[in-house]
């Protein structure tokens, strides 16, 4: 459920399912009450269709990134050891 107000010139929009609170500009206000009259709320999740689920399983594939310590050549860096460090 998406609610929306206009306050000292803020355009905020309310999705009331997740919590979230977004200030948006003028064009995208007017976009999603003009989405609003065409999509139905969603009180129940719909399933994915096969491609949603491809879609989806791409984005993730892509998102993943691996992950490691920052390193430079003296080893890993942590807070602090450019004060110990010894210049060379």
């Amino acid at each position: 459920m998406i609610h929306q107000y206009i306050n000292n010139g803020y355009h905020i929009v309310l999705d009331v399912n997740s919590g979230s609170v977004h200030s948006v500009d003028a064009l995208f206000y007017d976009v999603v009450k003009a989405l609003s009259d065409v999509v139905a709320d969603m009180e129940k999740p719909e399933k994915l269709t096969e491609e949603q689920k491809k879609i989806l399983n791409q984005y993730e594939q892509a998102t993943l990134v691996e992950t490691r310590p920052a390193t430079d050549s003296a080893g890993p860096f942590t807070f602090g050891d450019h004060k110990r460090r010894k210049k060379k």
